[in-house]
């Protein structure tokens, strides 16, 4: 079972229109951390608890399942499919943009008290790059390892952008803003 009545009357409309960063976040983690089956969304993350706040955000409850290290949370909704995939490559402005970036770095990133790691491809590294680049002049670049391609960040600039993205934030995963922001006074 995919999901109950509630979810049937969950928010169909959550991803249409962007009135609250939530949303936002959101829809960065879900393009970051699942794919498109059967016309099923597929969500995978190792943390149960994120995948709730996920649920619970749009109103609804689904079924999850555990396969192997990973929980999947899975999403039959062909409205909220739709709308996913018409934003997925959506232009934020500048003061929202964090939003959509703290969504994609809390699926496929690395963040510490005073570094970022980003593994994706590079197209995708580089407008992570370009973002960071706003806020603090770095040289860091995007590298090639292995089949990956990797943007890593450290010290006060990384400090920075993790700002940024997580102080003040209502969406978030709780062990990157917990692990980013411990012995480190924000103000």
């Amino acid at each position: 079972m995919i999901g109950t009545k509630k979810y049937l009357m969950g928010k169909n409309n959550y991803f249409s229109d962007f009135t609250h960063p939530n949303q936002i976040y959101w829809l960065g983690f879900i393009c970051f951390s699942s794919f498109i089956y059967k016309e099923k969304l597929k969500i995978y993350f190792k943390d149960k608890k994120h995948l709730e706040k996920l649920s619970d955000e749009l109103g609804v409850d689904f079924s999850m399942r555990k396969e192997g290290s990973w929980h999947c949370l899975v999403i039959q909704n062909t409205k909220i499919l739709k709308d996913i995939e018409k934003h997925q490559n959506e232009t934020f402005s500048e003061n929202l943009v964090r939003h959509y970036w703290r969504g994609v770095l809390d699926a496929k990133g690395l963040v510490g008290p005073s570094f970022i790691k980003f593994k994706n491809d590079y197209e995708t590294c580089e407008k992570f790059m370009n973002f960071c680049k706003i806020f603090v002049k770095s040289k860091a670049k995007v590298h090639k390892i292995g089949k990956d391609y990797v943007f890593s960040i450290k010290g006060k600039n990384a400090k920075k952008i993790i700002n940024l993205l997580y102080v003040e934030s209502n969406a978030h995963f709780d062990k990157f803003k917990n692990k980013a922001t411990e012995n480190w006074d924000f103000i």
